[in-house]
């Protein structure tokens, strides 16, 4: 999901992020309403783009879960809820990190 302002307030610090009608991966769970196999490979693939993209600039989601993967209107795939986010630091070591994220899709 696109970033289009960061505020930093004295108080409170929050983003701007681009709205993105749709739906979520986690909707399609059920067997009821399951995507194509060839949809779902697409999927997979333009969120490892993702994940690759913010790993690159030193960012590691820390939640992925079908509930954070947005299915645009669109036809879009994207990333959302950085919210649990760690901006690794030069030589950083993560494996010190304590866990975070959704304890059903910890790996």
């Amino acid at each position: 999901v696109e970033i289009l302002d960061a505020v930093v307030e004295p108080e409170h610090s929050y983003l701007v992020m681009e709205y993105v009608p749709g739906t979520t991966l986690e909707a399609h769970s059920d067997v009821t309403n399951l995507l194509p196999l060839s949809k779902v490979v697409e999927i997979i693939f333009k969120c490892i783009r993702a994940l690759e993209y913010a790993f690159q600039h030193g960012v590691i989601h820390r939640d992925i879960k079908p509930g954070n993967i947005l299915l645009s209107q669109s036809g879009d795939t994207k990333v959302s809820d950085f919210g649990a986010s760690f901006q690794q630091r030069h030589g950083q070591e993560t494996t010190q990190i304590t866990g975070v994220g959704s304890p059903a899709y910890m790996s």
